[in-house]
């Protein structure tokens, strides 16, 4: 669903004034229909007049020059267009079959979709200066208009079967006009999106067509990628200016779609034509596809997938890396799961038969589940029922390395002394964590008490830990699965290093482990320099709820000088303050010129290695990653650094 605010009102008008989609003949007035609870308290029913929708955008009365809503400035807000698209390949089959039951179908989602997200519509309520809150109206006043092509390119339009939804920016307190307030629209836009897609694809089934899921919604059954991208000019053409600029967000790419479209007036075949010179673009075995699907129309069946699977998915998926989401974002994961096979209706009703774990109320509620409760409470547990439950690992232990600072010091006999079974040692970096590793599992390696290190990580178990340190170090993912190495750590320490990035999941297993080898768990690492990929933030848990108190080391001894300051500002998280610094010490420098910029940084790249340094370049889009990276490529072949034969390789994407 796309939503675009306007401000202009007359280019509201005009926008909606004259069709060259539907109608035989160009330039006569579309045929919108209006819609919400608003519109009807207006008395506006049925088909749109056009006198009627120009005097709303001016905010007045639809039958009288009264005032609609009491506060006017030049620059308010007059609508919000809310679009609503059909998979290509359903307009490809409406193109190609004129079922107009598909055009009905497509309108109805809409309308449908239109009647649930009213239930959002809010508007501003000041009780003081500066003191505002939202109040829930319910209901909303707009016109709709069903639209069947896409802007011409090169004289013709693709079809593209699409339905404007203007939004007047009224609602109705009970008591008066006020502006609209659409911002939870606008934040669960995926969620309608995914509404709309499901209650199409649920028609398309029901009139006989039979759909599979894509990445995004759905497309029929049989319609190839290659047919799809070939009525896709408009997409193209964005895409293609997209690439150019290096943009890559959607958003801005709706805004290049506007910048870069041709005038509907530029067709130059009459729109009562456009069927045959469709056809005409299709291969023979592609308009026998449609054929087909047109001929066999009975024959097509919902899949397989139920509404019970499809919530059961949308748990692995969401929950594999939030232990907490909004209930909106569960739902509208669930129906993109379940299109083609369960509706939205069936969706809420498999929810609501779950055990969730629910907070909050309304589109606000958040959401988890007893799994991820079970997880979280087993590792508070461990840990508060560890505490002051065992011996020091080495009391007396003097310090053999002299050079670590008195904070060093201080952590490391904190951390020997303490009777807790679940530590914290939180140092950012360049605190000198590893090197306290050392003193630390020495001593405790010297009382008797075996240490089990563990790394996130492959790189940071066996790039950083065993081969520059020393460790005999693995990564905790393999000493989860390898239930033999488990009792290694019995009546010993297990050592988790990077430990911020580990989830709740594993640091829950982790402390399973712990307690039926009796051991101990230390956790080293900075929450502010990483945080998990999977879900929960067990550092945050064990600290607020397990009253686990860190020892920190907040010293930066990796760096020094000026160049210190700008990392200690950038630890604590003062980007722009950080920057400033390292700008005013010369250490950044900005290259306007894209081709000189790659070339410098490919320069400085080959530099580093040749020099056995490491380096990481960042790029903040993928445009501009392929480019610096082919830019890369070329100057190591150059030096002679990357040789042989070039190698193609394939590679998967998610379809998430």
């Amino acid at each position: 669903m796309r939503i675009t605010h306007s401000k202009n009102a007359a280019s509201a008008k005009s926008y909606f004034e004259l069709s060259d989609y539907l109608d035989a003949e160009p330039n006569q007035s579309l045929k919108g229909r209006w819609f919400g609870r608003a519109a009807a308290m207006l008395g506006l029913e049925g088909e749109v007049d056009k006198q009627h929708f120009d005097r709303l955008v001016d905010n007045q009365m639809p039958f009288t020059d009264e005032r609609l809503t009491a506060r006017y400035r030049e620059d308010r807000r007059v609508g919000t267009d809310l679009t609503f698209s059909a998979a290509k390949s359903v307009s490809l089959l409406w193109a190609t079959t004129q079922d107009n039951a598909i055009l009905e179908a497509v309108q109805e989602a809409a309308n449908d979709t239109l009647a649930d997200l009213e239930q959002d519509a809010q508007t501003r309520v000041n009780h003081a200066r500066g003191v505002m809150s939202l109040k829930k109206t319910g209901n909303i006043v707009g016109a709709s208009w069903l639209h069947t092509t896409s802007r011409p390119v090169d004289g013709w339009p693709d079809p593209s079967l699409h339905v404007h939804c203007f939004v007047i920016n009224a609602t109705h307190t009970g008591d008066r006009w006020t502006a609209v307030d659409l911002s939870d629209v606008v934040r669960d836009s995926g969620l309608y999106e995914a509404i709309f897609q499901s209650r199409l694809a649920e028609s398309m089934i029901q009139l006989g067509y039979p759909v599979v899921r894509s990445a995004r919604d759905f497309e029929i059954e049989g319609v190839s990628r290659e047919t799809i991208d070939k009525f896709s000019r408009r997409t193209a053409v964005i895409e293609e200016a997209a690439q150019a600029n290096g943009i890559t967000n959607a958003r801005e790419k709706g805004t290049l779609g506007a910048k870069t479209r041709d005038k509907k007036s530029t067709s130059v075949i009459p729109t009562a034509e456009l069927p045959q010179k469709w056809r005409s673009e299709m291969t023979p075995s592609e308009a026998a596809v449609f054929d087909q699907l047109a001929q066999s129309r009975s024959a097509a069946k919902q899949g397989s997938r139920s509404a019970t699977k499809a919530v059961d998915l949308a748990i692995e998926h969401c929950f594999e890396r939030e232990a907490v989401i909004r209930e909106r974002a569960f739902l509208r994961q669930s129906i993109l799961n379940g299109i083609g096979s369960a509706s939205v209706e069936q969706i809420k009703q498999e929810m609501s038969e779950r055990d969730f774990v629910r907070q909050g109320n309304d589109n606000h509620a958040l959401i988890s589940t007893r799994e991820v409760l079970k997880e979280e409470q087993s590792l508070l547990s461990f840990a508060r029922q560890g505490r002051g439950r065992v011996r020091p690992l080495s009391i007396d232990h003097q310090i053999d390395r002299q050079f670590l600072s008195d904070e060093q010091q201080h952590a490391i006999r904190s951390l020997l002394s303490s009777k807790d079974r679940v530590q914290i040692l939180r140092g950012v970096a360049g605190s000198g964590k590893t090197t306290m590793m050392h003193e630390a599992i020495d001593a405790i390696e010297k009382a008797g008490k075996p240490v089990t290190v563990l790394a996130p990580t492959a790189e940071a178990a066996h790039g950083v830990l065993a081969e520059q340190e020393g460790f005999k170090a693995e990564t905790l993912a393999r000493f989860l699965a390898d239930e033999r190495s488990h009792a290694d750590a019995k009546d010993g320490v297990i050592w988790i290093d990077e430990a911020a990035l580990v989830g709740t999941k594993d640091m829950a297993a982790i402390a399973r482990i712990a307690e039926q080898q009796n051991s101990r768990i230390i956790l080293s690492g900075d929450a502010r320099q990483h945080q998990p990929v999977s879900r929960g933030l067990p550092f945050y848990l064990l600290e607020s709820q397990a009253g686990i108190a860190p020892l920190e080391v907040s010293t930066i001894r990796r760096q020094s000088g000026s160049y210190k300051q700008a990392v200690e500002l950038l630890s604590r998280g003062d980007v722009a303050a950080g920057i400033e610094r390292l700008d005013e010490l010369g250490r950044v420098e900005e290259i306007a010129a894209d081709e000189e910029r790659n070339r410098r940084l490919a320069s400085d790249y080959a530099d580093s290695i040749q020099d056995k340094q490491s380096s990481l370049v960042i790029a903040p889009s993928h445009a501009e990653r392929e480019a610096i990276t082919e830019a890369i490529r070329d100057e190591l072949k150059s030096r002679g650094v990357v040789s042989g034969d070039e190698q193609k390789i394939t590679t998967l994407r998610s379809k998430k």
